[in-house]
């Protein structure tokens, strides 16, 4: 009896532009998509959202693989314990909605949420060109500016899930820094 093929769908919800990819079990891609991210109103989002999972859904049923589960990359701060999204600079009407359980609902597949740069520091230490490093620290620039810390085989959030907020640091006058994103959590 032959052996089910895996396959892995991400999802990068980005300021300017939502994007999907379909990875074999080889973590090689299959097809991806990307389309411009809605900042009307939630409903827009979602169907944009499922426009494009969807498409990938049904490369996976042609070629008679199953999909782990579907990962998204969210650009802020996400709460790890009540599945909300906490802060998004860039996309307000984000800010206290469940992405996962919605897109779990409607798939029927394990959904996994994590801010963007740390997907794509995970990324890179797991499949790219930091492999071989245990310790790495990656910045995304996009509509903002993103960061990830792999420290010692795994992403460091800090205590509170925001240390690789970047962005949020502010310099004062007297050379302190002050995270704003503390004022939120």
């Amino acid at each position: 009896m032959s052996k089910i093929p895996e396959y892995y769908l991400g999802v990068d919800v980005g300021g300017t532009n939502i994007k999907a990819i379909l990875l074999d079990e080889n973590k090689k891609e299959l097809e991806s998509y990307a389309l411009a991210t809605p900042k009307d109103n939630i409903e827009h989002f979602f169907i944009m959202l499922e426009a494009l999972i969807d498409p990938l859904i049904k490369i996976s049923i042609k070629n008679k693989a199953k999909i782990k589960g579907i990962g998204i990359g969210i650009p802020g701060i996400y709460n790890y314990k009540t599945k909300a999204i906490i802060k998004l600079p860039n996309l307000p009407l984000l800010n206290n909605v469940d992405i996962c359980s919605r897109t779990e609902k409607v798939f029927n597949l394990q959904v996994k949420i994590d801010n963007d740069g740390n997907c794509f520091t995970l990324a890179e230490a797991l499949m790219g060109s930091c492999q071989k490093y245990k310790n790495i620290f990656g910045i995304t620039l996009g509509t903002g500016i993103g960061s990830g810390w792999f420290f010692n085989n795994k992403i460091y959030n800090g205590t509170n899930g925001c240390v690789n907020e970047i962005a949020g640091m502010v310099i004062k006058e007297e050379g302190d820094l002050e995270n704003i994103y503390q004022e939120i959590i």
